[in-house]
């Protein structure tokens, strides 16, 4: 790209931040970009704190990311090892969005745990503005990488729940085997070549002193 090219794409960023700033976000705090069958309106709205960002996507996979308008061109105008763009504001592809849940989602199936654990009142607000909690992640991964970065007080106090409970888990299990090997020891039994038999191998030893004393 010459000097010449690279004028014009500055130009054009610059006129859509431009545009953007000025009024492609209007007064509930959605973005202008319309919602379709390929990106969902529950995915571009930010709600009233969201009021200086708008979206932008991936190009490799379409997935969204909400981003400060004052930082637009510095997305904008990243590029991979072969030059294409790694960023747009317009989706190029169909991004599948997920079902998994955020952990600390009010209908998460492990919710009722969490709040014994000293989670409860404590819920995610990272989605849209009519649902507040996340529940469009697509991977464990994901869903990982979204309780370390938004929830991370609430993250740290599940592993260590979860790493006590595994403790815990592991020490029941060594006094049940414990307690096994105590039963197989003591049901056994010491004969004697007499036929008799001991509960015990000092029961056996002295019972065959009184062989010899015999």
């Amino acid at each position: 790209m010459d000097d010449r090219q690279q004028q014009i794409q500055d130009q054009l960023l610059q006129a859509a931040i431009s545009e953007l700033q000025q009024g492609n976000i209007d007064e509930g705090g959605k973005i202008l970009h319309r919602a379709n069958d390929d990106v969902p309106a529950d995915a571009l709205s930010l709600g009233d704190e969201g009021r200086d960002k708008t979206v932008i996507f991936s190009t490799a996979d379409g997935m969204p990311s909400r981003v400060l308008v004052s930082m637009l061109k510095h997305y904008l105008v990243k590029k991979r090892a072969d030059g294409s763009k790694v960023f747009s504001l317009a989706p190029t592809k169909k991004y599948q969005f997920g079902q998994k849940m955020c952990l600390l989602h009010v209908d998460h199936p492990l919710r009722a745990h969490y709040d014994s654990i000293g989670l409860a009142g404590k819920f995610c607000n990272s989605g849209d503005s009519t649902h507040k909690d996340k529940s469009n992640l697509t991977t464990e991964f994901q869903v990982r990488m979204h309780m370390q970065r938004k929830h991370k007080d609430e993250w740290n106090a599940i592993q260590e729940a979860d790493k006590q409970a595994k403790e815990d888990e592991s020490r029941l299990l060594l006094r049940q085997q414990t307690a096994a090997m105590e039963r197989m020891a003591g049901a056994r039994t010491y004969a004697c070549d007499c036929g008799q038999e001991f509960g015990s191998q000092g029961a056996l030893n002295l019972h065959r002193k009184s062989h010899k004393n015999g």
